[in-house]
């Protein structure tokens, strides 16, 4: 349940230019690290009396290479509430000379076909390709809104992207009420009045790109933007005050209120299945029972993109969305006496864009559970999570109670490094030609094992079996053995795999040089950069507790053997201990890599952490023929 959907839309207003737009007009300085120049990016959004509003928008962009190309793409949505009365576009080469003016047949229209979507909304898509670089596209759009759920934000800069000129004009009528905030850009409104309606103007031009580096802490690369929150709100007939988090949560409560009714027969079920249990034993066999009964579908219909479908409707169905599912699991917890409240959150992605406590602007795309007395989260579109794990797509972020005392702005946990845990036992009986046979065994738990589950309860095993030997850090040889068992209670897998590979070791004369770390090997890294601008982010926390047991081959000795070794940062740690045997060496090692966000100064330091952890685990021992 996307809040914003709506209102991510790029759109145009009055005519297009009389001439084009030139390259070479553009100022030096605004072409240093960029992918993109916006010549002009101009908004204008119009709330009528009646709580109807209209949008109109130019962007004009020049694509100066191969990685800005998708700013030649500008994409809209229709709704039953918005209308997009025109799109059209231009194509300039870069003398500014007019190529192409786009046609209606142009113009893509995609709607919700597949299995998982059912809605009445339209994705329109207009594009245009040009063989060199660089050059210009000019888009111009107009939407109609049949009332409005917010103000829409407007992206000011991204990463790689400079900006010419940049125009966002409000026009509302007199007493209209509403915040609005910027981020990393020194931003002044002017006012004015037009008959009854106030006109507040906002203006920024001349902004040098950003460079876009690896592990930017810019949400999509969003590094320039204004955000509104209005304090009214009007939508369907629904009127709503969003003067702050906690009224705008009631809106949504109230919104989607009376709607967990179930049938008697289910809540006999509900009484059959939860009969004896602890509430903890309660909660995972009812959620259970509604992963083992119900499927996703995504359902946008009218008002249903912020309104949920009954309980009943998902009984009957046997699917709904996220809202329609939380809901539904809500009304099963229910049915067994335990309070549950539905919350939104912004899913998905690394960065997700957080939420301000004093700036009530409801950007959410998602909807989960919350049950209050034992402090446990519920994400109800999932098949295959054990009950209380959100995992990577909801953890570590601001969310929104529906609470019948209104909106509570609250946190999701984190996953901590242990959390995200692997346990490995590794066997490697290393072949005189440099062959080895591997057999691994590992317990995964938090982020390390989603990929696994999903394997295990979602796919084929020839399926999971190809991916697996393409992802291996050695070339298989031979696949033997290869089995997950998924945990249905707590968020852990067991992996076990039994391999072949004709290149372990390399050969010359009579030695032979074994890496010591290769079935699971620390290879995580960052690009030398000694120019970094913008700070660095890096969530992938996790923690390894690995035992390699290496066996030599018939008639060789361990001729060198690496020392033991410690790295400590505040980044995470490294240690690694290797104990010499007869015929073996046993390898302990530990890495622990933590969360950060540091400022660009420190690159160079969580870089050095990063290069000296993988330098010590590539190491090798030399075997000799005795």
């Amino acid at each position: 349940m996307n809040i914003k959907t709506l209102f991510l839309l790029l759109i145009p207003s009055f005519s297009f230019a009389q001439e084009g737009y030139p390259v070479s007009d553009i100022p030096a300085h605004l072409l240093v690290d960029a992918d993109v120049v916006v010549r002009l990016e101009k908004t204008i959004f119009t709330i009528q009396a009646d709580g109807d509003a209209s949008m109109e928008e130019t962007y004009v962009a020049t694509i100066l290479n191969e990685d800005g190309k998708s700013a030649a793409v500008y994409v809209g949505q229709e709704s039953p509430f918005v209308k997009i009365k025109m799109l059209k576009g231009r194509l300039y080469n870069a003398n500014g000379k007019l190529m192409r003016s786009s046609k209606e047949e142009d113009i893509q229209t995609f709607g919700g076909a597949a299995e998982y979507e059912f809605t009445d909304d339209k994705n329109l898509y207009l594009a245009f390709e040009h063989p060199t670089f660089p050059y210009t596209v000019e888009f111009k759009k107009k939407t109609l809104m049949k009332g409005f759920l917010g103000i829409p934000s407007s992206v000011i800069q991204s990463l790689g992207v400079s900006v010419e000129k940049w125009q966002y004009q409000l026009v509302a009528p007199a007493g209209f009420k509403f915040k609005w905030k910027g981020q990393n850009v020194d931003l002044q409104s002017k006012s004015s009045m037009d008959g009854r309606n106030v006109v507040l103007d906002w203006e920024a031009q001349n902004l040098p790109a950003q460079a876009d580096e690896p592990y930017s802490p810019y949400h999509r690369g969003i590094y320039a933007q204004i955000n509104f929150a209005p304090e009214e709100i009007s939508f369907d007939g629904h009127k709503g005050d969003f003067k702050n988090w906690n009224t705008v949560g009631r809106f949504f409560y109230e919104l989607n209120a009376g709607r967990e009714t179930l049938s008697a027969e289910t809540i006999a079920k509900v009484q059959a299945l939860t009969a004896g249990k602890t509430t903890q034993e309660k909660i995972a066999a009812l959620y259970r029972f509604m992963q083992e009964n119900c499927r996703y579908v995504s359902i946008q219909l009218g008002i249903g993109g912020w309104q949920t479908f009954e309980a009943q409707f998902v009984e009957q169905k046997k699917y709904g969305d996220c809202k329609a599912l939380s809901n539904y699991t809500q009304a099963l917890l229910k049915a067994a006496g335990i309070e549950a409240w539905e919350a939104s959150i912004f899913a998905g992605g690394e960065f997700a864009p957080d939420c301000d406590e004093t700036f009530p602007d409801p950007n959410f795309n998602h909807v989960i559970l919350y049950i209050p007395s034992e402090n446990t989260w519920l994400e109800c579109t999932s098949k295959i999570n054990p009950a209380g794990y959100l995992g990577t797509f909801t953890a570590n972020r601001h969310a929104l109670l529906f609470t019948p005392e209104g909106g509570k702005l609250v946190k999701t946990p984190p996953l901590k490094p242990s959390d995200n845990f692997e346990h490995t036992q590794i066997n490697v009986q290393v072949k005189e030609d440099g062959s080895a046979a591997v057999q691994y065994q590992a317990l995964c738990g938090g982020d390390r094992q989603e990929m696994y589950r999903s394997f295990a309860l979602e796919n084929t095993q020839e399926a999971f079996e190809k991916q697996f030997a393409q992802d291996a850090p050695y070339l298989l040889s031979k696949l033997s053995k290869l089995q997950v068992t998924a945990n249905r209670q707590t968020p852990d897998v067991t992996l076990v795999y039994e391999a072949e590979t004709a290149k372990y070791g390399t050969l010359s004369g009579k030695r032979i040089f074994v890496p010591l770390t290769k079935p699971r090997p620390v290879k995580r890294s960052l690009p030398a950069n000694d120019a970094r601008k913008i700070g660095l982010k890096m969530t992938d926390a996790y923690a390894l507790n690995d035992t390699f047991n290496i066996q030599f081959p018939v008639g060789f000795e361990a001729e060198n053997v690496p020392p033991n070794k410690k790295i400590e940062s505040e980044f995470g740690r490294y240690e690694i201990q290797i104990e010499k045997l007869a015929d073996r060496v046993r390898v302990m090692r530990y890495v622990e890599i933590r969360p950060l966000e540091v400022p660009a100064a420190r690159y160079a330091e969580v870089r050095q952490f990063l290069l000296d952890a993988a330098k010590t685990d590539a190491v090798q021992m030399v075997l000799i023929k005795k």
